[in-house]
């Protein structure tokens, strides 16, 4: 019973590897795709405060985190989050973004 649990584990994990290398070699993929606009890449905390003060006007984001340390903890490589919006709400958010930036 626990090679089955192993196997299926192994199987999950290495699905979600190649998902993130496929992203990590496409950094693209979102803005093609999506129509997605990049708005801050940086510490954690910091994209995460303007996520709340964006979303608090009504907008959707998107944050891609490429940290594998939850994945695989012997990794300790920390990459950038990246904060994401529509293109279609970046005048709409645009007031907030350049008061985000003026306080850094």
């Amino acid at each position: 019973m626990k090679k089955e649990y192993r196997e299926i584990i192994e199987a999950k994990v290495k699905a979600y590897l190649i998902l993130l290398n496929t992203i990590k070699h496409s950094p693209y993929l979102y803005q093609k795709n999506m129509g997605l606009i990049k708005l801050f890449s940086g510490d954690e905390i910091l994209a995460l405060s303007l996520q709340e003060k964006i979303e608090a006007i009504g907008i959707t984001t998107v944050i891609r985190n490429n940290n594998q340390a939850n994945v695989l903890p012997s990794i300790n490589n920390q990459k950038p989050v990246e904060l994401f919006i529509q293109e279609v709400d970046y005048g709409k958010a645009s007031p907030i973004i350049e008061e985000f930036r003026l306080s850094l």
